[in-house]
């Protein structure tokens, strides 16, 4: 098991890498301003759709033993 302090390291990691994509896009400037909301979610998407497969998998594997 992990300990505490790397699970805190890591959404504390998480979180500022978050903050600095968010701020630093809503600096650039886009014609259409509405793909600039899907432009900033593809992150959230991506990182849902490991966390959904990574989920699916390993309960494919806890199931086969």
């Amino acid at each position: 098991m992990r300990s505490p302090k790397i699970s805190k390291l890591t959404y504390g990691l998480l979180a500022l890498c978050g903050a600095i994509y968010f701020l630093g896009f809503s600096q650039v400037d886009v014609p259409f301003p509405f793909l600039k909301v899907y432009v900033t979610m593809i992150p959230i998407q991506l990182a849902a759709f490991i966390y959904v497969g990574w989920f699916i998998r390993r309960r494919q594997l806890d199931a086969e033993k």
